[in-house]
């Protein structure tokens, strides 16, 4: 959801005019590739989370608890950072905190991360026997904001022993925790794989089952580890990665267990073991240490990404040279995954299947009058560096070659450690698209949070200038700008529905912002001069009550006042048949062309987004593809929203955080 999505960090979007906009045959300029690393340094243990309305979330071993946020898997370091908890100041998690991972549970979110207390010796050192998981809970619905509360470590009472780098799945109905640990009536000092069933996100309601240790001797580099096991489910079985020998050691590697998802999976024996690595170090690629690894699915949830970190040379070991790699992977015909090799720096990889085209452009890599370009200071940056503006007229300049004329988005990442807001001056081409963009305070303690800042504006075939000057003399470090070929949202934020022209039915803002209709029979909305090719579409879309059906209508014309009056397609929630719909209008009739179920309830939001590539169709629901479906009567044509109310009475349908990303 939009405002939810950008929170409180992305703020003082610029106002502008959409104007006309025609479709184009591509974005020059504007990337559908990206090479690793995606974050170079201080990426360790990294974990991907993909929420139902398609944001990432991102988290590391970082000195704290913080999360990175972003709806691209492949720029998911172009996103926002906060610090979302900090650790208490006394205790058995008070220090050293690693390998944080996000889970949203019976929708809640959960941070389950290692820690440690103080070293009774050296209290200012963590005491390194004494690592445990940790987990802390958020009801909120953007786990970037709202409250945390620790809810302590995740044992089984009267078990207690050396754990770390826990994670979890849900199964049938049942929770289960896995980790790496070492028991102590194990004298070798190996760390093993071990899994328990949790009664709650925070309790075990089974003793801890050894399911692995290591045996190989290439699980032995440097010392015998198994270690941040990572759960993978796909056509009835169960995968669970590990990774294994010293990380200190170039041979840093992942092993893989296998069970049946029907299998008991607290019995040792349900798990068999691959005899061999499933991903390990390429000397001809670079790649050195790969290992600690999570999964992502792609936006338009086809393709599977392995996330892990890796060193870029040979020695590095455990450090802060660890980079963030994201790589899709496939799957072998004995229906086990395929992780393939680490790829080069240099290799140009495609981005994740429905990930729209963007460009990062560095702040340091700009024209810069009056700021400084900084390498040192403030960590996680992109890029090589930061540029700090200090003083009235401190400016950037980014300079960019368009291919294609139209409106694009701007997201300036930003840090800012202040207690007050800088004003900066957005020039456009010569031209003040904003004499007063706010870019506020994030935290006045703790300067490696980053926030966006989101503009927009017309740009020209050809050569173009994106400007920001400082209006004040106050400190502002700029990390980068990504551009997008972003060409409507609407939250409605603001009470109204802004470029919207209505057919049929009441339409009105209501006190929660959500654009709904009532007293029409085929109502639609449709957003104003948005007309496009290809495209991703986003909104929230909730039917109000039984007998009444609601979706996002695309690449629709001919529109008129009537059921049947448009021609393009809707894709449609029926919640009182479970059914999603993909349906065609020739302007007189209709035709479902692909119905699939789905359980689904009235009076529920749900996160519908729609992709279209040439003739393929893709319809989402809270993030599940639902609908894969081909055709090509239209090709373009307008975006809006479409309800149906038999008996004309009361709200029929809600729509909230519009959004449209386009392809071409």
């Amino acid at each position: 959801m939009i405002t939810r999505i950008l929170s409180t960090l992305i703020i003082g979007i610029a106002l502008f005019t959409l104007g006309a906009m025609q479709a184009a045959p591509a974005f020059a300029n504007m990337t559908d590739q990206f090479q690793n690393p995606v974050k170079p340094n201080k990426s360790a243990d990294p974990s991907i989370y993909r929420d139902s309305d398609g944001t990432y979330y991102f988290m590391t071993t970082s000195g704290n608890i913080s999360l990175w946020k972003s709806k691209s898997l492949s720029g998911i370091a172009s996103g926002t950072r906060q610090v979302v908890w900090n650790l208490p100041s006394s205790g058995p998690n008070s220090m050293s905190p690693w390998a944080p991972e996000l889970h949203k549970i019976d929708g809640k979110w959960y941070i389950y991360y290692t820690a440690t207390s103080p070293d009774p010796s050296d209290p200012s050192q963590p005491d390194a026997e004494m690592r445990r998981v940790f987990v802390i809970e958020n009801d909120n619905e953007d786990p970037t904001t709202g409250t945390w509360t620790d809810r302590g470590q995740v044992q089984y009472p009267g078990i207690d022993f050396k754990s770390i780098d826990g994670t979890v799945m849900q199964l049938n109905g049942e929770l289960y925790f896995s980790w790496a640990g070492k028991n102590y009536q194990n004298t070798d000092g190996m760390s093993r794989i071990y899994i328990a069933k949790l009664s709650n996100p925070w309790t075990m309601s089974t003793p801890p089952v050894e399911i692995s240790e290591p045996t190989y001797a290439w699980e032995k580099v440097g010392s015998g580890v198994n270690e941040g096991p990572q759960f993978l489910q796909r056509n009835g079985k169960i995968f669970l990665t590990y990774s294994a020998s010293g990380c200190w050691t170039d041979d840093y590697k992942l092993g893989m267990l296998t069970a049946s998802a029907s299998a008991n999976l607290l019995n040792p024996a349900s798990w068999t073991k691959t005899s061999t690595p499933v991903f390990q170090k390429s000397t001809a690629n670079g790649v050195y240490g790969p290992g600690h690894n999570s999964f992502a699915r792609s936006p338009d949830d086809t393709e599977d990404y392995l996330i892990y970190h890796a060193n870029p040379a040979s020695g590095l070991g455990c450090g802060g040279d660890r980079e963030l790699h994201i790589q899709k992977f496939t799957w072998n015909t004995d229906g086990t995954p395929n992780f393939g090799v680490p790829a080069a720096s240099s290799t140009l990889l495609d981005v994740p299947s429905g990930e729209p085209l963007k460009k990062r452009k560095e702040a340091e890599d700009a024209t810069l009058s009056g700021a400084q370009a900084l390498t040192t200071g403030v960590s996680h940056y992109t890029g090589t560096g930061l540029v700090e503006l200090s003083a009235v007229g401190d400016s950037v300049t980014w300079s960019e070659n368009m291919g294609v004329a139209g409106a694009y988005t701007f997201d300036f990442r930003y840090a800012r450690g202040a207690s007050n807001s800088t004003v900066m001056k957005l020039v456009v081409n010569g031209t003040v698209i904003d004499s007063s963009l706010d870019f506020p305070s994030i935290d006045s303690s703790n300067w490696s949070e980053y926030g966006i800042v989101r503009a927009r504006a017309n740009l020209i075939s050809g050569s173009n200038s994106i400007k920001l000057v400082s209006q004040d003399n106050n400190q502002i470090y700029m990390d980068s700008m990504t551009i997008y070929g972003k060409s409507y949202e609407d939250n409605f934020d603001d009470g109204n529905a802004n470029g919207w022209t209505t057919y049929d039915g009441t339409w009105t803002v209501n006190s929660g912002h959500e654009y709904q209709v009532s007293a029409g029979k085929g109502d639609k909305a449709i957003a104003d001069n948005v007309s496009y090719i290809d495209f991703n579409y986003d909104a929230d879309v909730t039917v109000t009550s039984g007998g009444r059906n609601a979706g996002l209508l695309f690449r629709a014309g001919n529109l008129g006042v009537g059921r049947w009056a448009q021609t393009g397609y809707l894709a449609n929630l029926v919640p009182d048949a479970d059914q999603v719909v993909l349906v065609k209008f020739d302007g007189t009739s209709y035709t479902n062309l692909d119905v699939e179920s789905l359980a689904m309830n009235t009076d529920q939001k749900y996160h519908v987004k729609v992709i279209t590539d040439g003739s393929n169709i893709k319809i989402l629901v809270d993030g599940e593809l639902i609908i894969n479906y081909n055709d090509s009567t239209y090709n373009q044509g307008s975006v809006g929203v479409r309800a149906v109310d038999s008996d004309e009475t009361g709200v029929t349908a809600k729509f909230d955080n519009v959004e449209m990303m386009r392809f071409r």
